[in-house]
């Protein structure tokens, strides 16, 4: 499985802490996933796949790895700035 997009939608952003949905674009189909929530707080990113998603363990590394990277080319491009 390759990850071909990561599409973010922060819902709240503070400083040390960001949470929201992301949609997850699959390379060489036509999936998409979307609904996956994350959250990145002091340091530590947690992502919740819907019920309806069913993957293994090596696939969920995955999305958290792209939906991680994502989020850290965000926030070095400003485009997720922290709100007092």
């Amino acid at each position: 499985m390759r990850v071909r997009e990561v599409n973010l939608q922060p819902k709240t952003v503070k400083p040390g802490y960001i949470a929201g949905c992301a949609q997850v674009e699959v390379r060489d189909t036509a999936i998409i996933l979307k609904g996956i929530k994350f959250e990145f707080n002091a340091g530590e990113l947690r992502v919740t796949l819907p019920p309806n998603i069913e993957l293994g363990e090596w696939a969920t590394r995955k999305i958290t790895k792209a939906i991680a990277e994502e989020l850290v080319d965000e926030i070095r491009l400003g485009l997720i700035t922290p709100k007092s």
